[in-house]
């Protein structure tokens, strides 16, 4: 199949969760969860009902000089953090080779920029959206080690891990 910018661009802008659409932005609101707050599609909102989150996409290239997603994630021993909080962690830069993703990515970058100032409770705005002189990245992460309890059989009697 051969890359076709424009039906891609064309599909994207069908999409509710691309976040470059016009009308994304009054689409999603936030709700209150546990100690933050969840992006939620508030067209979707049932009176009383809580709203489903929401999913947004948007398309960049990753970042290979900030991607941390090895057996130990982005952990360094030289910080005191122990090794169960290191996270993997990848940071996701405006598309390089598509002047028509280019425009979606900055426009993406506002509307989303817009959101995150939309909840924040202090002017620091560094949450997932960082400034690196005049452009601006996504920062996603997820924990390298859950806490779980496994059980398992050991010659006929229960365990706990």
């Amino acid at each position: 199949m051969v890359y076709d910018a424009v039906t891609l661009r064309a599909r994207l802008l069908c999409q509710n969760g691309y976040v470059a659409r016009p009308g994304w932005l009054t689409s999603v609101g936030w709700q209150s969860s546990g100690r933050g707050h969840l992006l939620v599609d508030t067209h979707s909102q049932d009176s009383g009902a809580k709203s489903p989150p929401t999913y947004c996409t948007v398309v960049g290239d990753i970042d290979p000089d900030r991607l941390y997603m090895g057996t130990i994630g982005n952990h360094n021993p030289a910080f005191s953090a122990p090794l169960q909080a290191s996270k993997f962690q990848m940071t996701v830069k405006c598309p390089e080779k598509d002047a028509m993703l280019r425009e979606d990515w900055n426009i993406g970058m506002k509307m989303l920029r817009s959101a995150q100032v939309a909840v924040a409770v202090t002017s620091d705005h560094r949450y997932f959206l960082n400034n690196e002189g005049s452009e601006t990245t996504i920062r996603l992460s997820a924990p390298v080690f859950e806490k779980s309890v496994c059980l398992f059989l050991t010659l006929g009697s229960l365990s706990k891990c």
